[in-house]
């Protein structure tokens, strides 16, 4: 993973999480990295896995002391689960620093082997989806508030949520990322929509449920907002014009283009203004 992935996993994974502590460990992957020891992205893979096994099996709090250690020491990332074991124990962070460096924390053989195999989930993809179906009904309750209460500011149509609901969780079957992250998505893209097109807009796009994803959202509110029709626009997103962020002239031209009753399948070249074939009549337009 990069080093953002990296400070924005270990943020949702611990509470607390100290700045310094961070940075050390940024600085840590970096020198080996430089050294040629290791990628950065392996030893951020590897230190992130290790910690949410700590987590799992110890606590999070043993987790998030480990980690925030990291302002006066970095464990490398194969000896944490050794340094768990022994703060379980009972020794205090600073000993087993020091330990660490005189004899090193090895962990247990079954240890090692579940680090492995977490390891190999992790890099494949399958551990993300995993997290994600384990959390989805905490992720629910918190989702059914958000569009509820993005309902009541709207001034939406009773009920609509629940069709909400269900949307963002056809969108993302496969888990690939969490419910909560679809919700907040769907919901900011409302909220910038509202912000920049205005309560009308918004609403009508939240009550119809035109178009579901969050680009898509954010472009029926801009093209809406310059005089194009709510019936135009799913034929535009069924073919991904509206996936494509448009400046003003662009979609003012596609406006038009759909207006004068052209085809959705030609609006990408009326909005930039190109010559292109209208699919039904034999005729050529230029915008």
């Amino acid at each position: 993973m990069t080093r953002e992935d990296f400070e924005r996993r270990i943020t949702d994974l611990l509470p607390d999480v100290s700045d310094q502590a961070m940075k050390n460990w940024l600085e840590y992957a970096e020198n080996l990295d430089r050294d040629g020891t290791e990628t950065e992205s392996e030893i951020f893979d590897r230190s992130y896995v290790e910690l949410a096994l700590i987590k799992r099996h110890q606590s999070v709090e043993t987790a998030a002391a480990l980690f925030n250690y990291g302002e006066k020491f970095v464990f490398n990332y194969f000896e944490l689960r050794g340094a768990a074991e022994l703060l379980k124990e009972g020794w205090p962070l600073e000993r087993i620093s020091d330990h660490a460096v005189e004899n090193g924390c090895d962990p247990t053989l079954e240890a090692m082997e579940e680090s492995h195999a977490a390891l190999e989930e992790f890099q494949s993809g399958k551990w993300d989806t995993r997290e994600n179906k384990r959390k989805f009904s905490s992720d629910l309750s918190q989702g059914i508030r958000q569009f509820y209460a993005l309902e009541q500011g709207l001034g939406g149509q009773d009920g609509t949520f629940s069709e909400w609901i269900r949307a963002a969780y056809e969108i993302n079957e496969d888990f690939d990322q969490s419910f909560a992250e679809i919700v907040s998505g769907l919901c900011g893209a409302f909220h910038d929509a509202d912000a920049q097109y205005g309560r009308d807009i918004s609403r009508q796009l939240y009550n119809t449920l035109a178009v579901v994803l969050p680009t898509e959202i954010r472009s029926a509110a801009q093209y809406l907002s310059l005089g194009g029709s709510l019936d135009h626009v799913p034929a535009l997103a069924l073919v991904g014009f509206l996936m494509e962020p448009q400046n003003h002239d662009s979609m003012l031209r596609a406006v038009k283009h759909m207006n004068d009753g052209g085809d959705a399948a030609s609006a990408y070249y009326a909005a930039e203004g190109e010559v292109f074939k209208d699919h039904s009549p034999q005729c050529q337009q230029t915008m």
